[in-house]
């Protein structure tokens, strides 16, 4: 990853940033997606905790019935009730919420109740005393297990509300210091190209100097292309140097050439002079 990123374009890496913080989103959106799903188990199977309370309520009337007509056999036709509690709460269990506590106290109940149907006699105060102290037991139990279930609800919309904003949050973060380096490296070499070429301008510039080309994006490409420049330009200097040196030789040359023919002439014009 480290050798890539320098071979790619500004565009790419920005888009490649874009993306890299846009998994967050896509990470939570996975997770509110399946938070979702929890959801909508949850709002489902709430049937089950009515029914619950429904089935309460037909053993609390059978019961009743029974201890009013003083018939305890008439305890026999709540027990069916009994397998439909266990039923519901098996499903409620399935859903990963604790009922072992009221599981107990409803086994604990059927089997006082289970106990009293055979009794010939009617109902002694101990059995009823057990009937009325297990039957709130049971309720107390319905009750907690009912607040759990909403408890449970509120922690799954917690947490699903809790990593939206995380997401947000570190994509923004995430996103800007993506930005915030590619600009800062974009900057350091559009500055190094202009305090370059401001060398140039102003004639101050050491034409063997290069500038370092650390990326191959489009600030690398700059870079060497500022430094095809310089090459260019040395060459031309270099080609203008020799061909002034060349006009100084020639020029040389020909003074030398006229202060011969000067001579030549001086000596003539002395040998015309004494000749007359």
């Amino acid at each position: 990853m480290r050798d890539l990123l320098p071979k790619l374009s500004i565009r790419a890496k920005l888009i490649l940033g874009f993306i890299l913080g846009s998994f967050a989103f896509f990470i939570a959106g996975i997770f509110i997606f399946f938070s979702g799903q929890r959801i909508t188990r949850m709002a489902v199977n709430y049937e089950n905790i009515l029914m619950i309370d429904s089935t309460l309520r037909e053993i609390d009337k059978g019961v009743g019935e029974a201890i009013k007509f003083s018939a305890p056999q008439k305890l026999q036709d709540t027990l069916p009730l009994f397998d439909e509690l266990e039923s519901y709460s098996g499903k409620l269990k399935a859903l990963g919420l604790k009922v072992e506590f009221f599981e107990d106290e409803v086994k604990k109940y059927k089997e006082l109740i289970s106990k009293a149907s055979q009794s010939d006699s009617g109902f002694d105060p101990e059995t009823l005393s057990q009937l009325t102290d297990y039957n709130l037991k049971v309720r107390e139990g319905y009750d907690k297990l009912k607040g759990s279930y909403s408890e449970r609800i509120r922690n799954i919309v917690a947490v699903q509300n809790l990593s939206v904003i995380l997401s947000i949050i570190l994509s923004l973060i995430f996103i800007s210091i993506i930005g915030f380096l590619y600009s800062s490296n974009v900057s350091r070499a559009i500055l190094r190209v202009s305090k370059a070429l401001f060398g140039v301008a102003k004639g101050a510039s050491d034409l063997t100097k290069r500038i370092k080309v650390e990326t191959q994006d489009e600030m690398g490409q700059l870079a060497q292309n500022f430094n095809l420049f310089l090459d260019k330009l040395r060459e031309i200097v270099s080609q203008v140097v020799s061909t002034v040196n060349d006009l100084y030789a020639f020029i040389d040359e020909n003074y030398k050439l006229v202060e011969n023919f000067y001579s030549a002439i001086s000596t003539q014009l002395d040998e015309i002079a004494r000749i007359s």
